[in-house]
């Protein structure tokens, strides 16, 4: 099966069996441990698929000599089981190899390639009846979305699990009334202000900045992801955020830091 197809399937089926393990987990614990083993298994599935599609798209796009541009010229039904009584769409391609000979090879079932569309192959020599037919593009675009559905998840879900553990490994040593000292208090009054700061002129570099808007995003959105992650280096260093806190603002930050690498990217 085409590969990106196969992890848009995936991904739904890891959303429905994280959702099921997430519930019985949650039945035997509290909610909060069940919602990040079920986010825990569907960021797993996603970033496994991401860089999956990511090795194809190097393999296609740095396969030299081997990489050729071939033609769909039908589609035909394969069967998807053994005994032949569901099929899928496959495409049949035709291109010519590096020794001027015409070949036809079919391709992975259930992509989205039309009769008439141009493809991208990876020519095999000893066999070409083996070679590989993907597409450059959705591959890249594959790479890109899974990264994207898995980073949140993941990043919640370790989330939601490290709070849970040190928050029931503190509770019972934390006595009554205490928190943050009046000197802490004070020097995270002095400092917060220039993180806070630092997102404002990130956000209205976004709007108001010059050159491309993507490009405005992407620079925004990775200066919004270096302060994040400073503030919750520095609050956790300096003693002035308590581990939850910190952690939280440096999941916040990893996906902001996502963002525009994906928008670079895409770019």
């Amino acid at each position: 099966m085409d590969l990106v197809s196969l992890a848009v399937l995936s991904y739904f089926g890891a959303a429905l069996a994280g959702g099921l393990i997430g519930f019985l987990v949650g039945k035997v614990s509290r909610f909060e441990t069940g919602l990040a083993v079920g986010l825990l298994v569907l960021g797993a599935v996603a970033l496994y698929f991401s860089i999956r599609c990511y090795d194809e798209y190097r393999a296609f796009a740095h396969a030299g000599a081997n990489g050729l541009w071939g033609e769909v010229i039908a589609i035909e039904d394969v069967p998807a089981n053994e005994n032949g009584s569901v099929t899928t769409p496959a495409p049949l391609v035709r291109f010519t190899g590096p020794d001027e000979v015409v070949y036809t090879v079919q391709g992975p079932s259930g992509g989205s390639a039309k009769v008439g569309e141009h493809v991208n192959v990876i020519f095999d020599g000893e066999h070409p009846e083996r070679s590989r037919i993907g597409q450059i593009a959705e591959l890249r675009g594959g790479a890109i979305a899974m990264l994207l559905f898995g980073t949140f998840p993941a990043s919640f879900g370790v989330w939601l699990l490290l709070v849970y553990a040190r928050s029931a490994h503190t509770r019972a040593q934390r006595a009554p009334g205490r928190g943050p000292t009046p000197g802490a208090l004070a020097s995270m009054r002095r400092v917060a202000p220039l993180f806070h700061l630092g997102m404002v002129g990130a956000i209205v570099w976004i709007g108001v900045g010059r050159g491309d808007l993507v490009q405005r995003f992407t620079e925004g959105f990775a200066a919004i992801a270096l302060v994040l992650g400073c503030y919750a280096g520095w609050g956790a260093t300096a003693g002035k955020l308590d581990s939850a806190t910190s952690l939280g603002m440096l999941v916040l930050g990893l996906n902001f830091g996502v963002w525009a690498l994906a928008l670079h990217l895409l770019a």
